[in-house]
């Protein structure tokens, strides 16, 4: 598949907004473009630090995301 044009990016990210938003997740987007891409992130943030990301550009389309560290609790296996 080719790269998505810029309805169908935003298309996407709208709808992902809404799937972060119905699971209780804030969401902020940011526009990241340059002269070479126009690059908008859509991030996701949920309970715990868990972040999700969803890049949508003209270079590509991406999901990433991560988590924050926390102790593996004692006497659990």
């Amino acid at each position: 598949m080719g790269p998505l044009s810029t309805t169908e990016r935003e298309t996407l990210r709208q709808k992902v907004e809404q799937f972060y938003l119905s699971h209780g997740y804030s969401v902020k987007t940011f526009d990241q473009s340059t002269t070479s891409n126009k690059l908008i992130m859509t991030n996701g943030f949920g309970p715990d630090g868990l972040v999700i990301q969803l890049y949508t550009g003209d270079l590509n389309t991406s999901v990433d995301g991560f988590s924050r560290c926390v102790p593996y609790p004692r006497g659990s296996k």
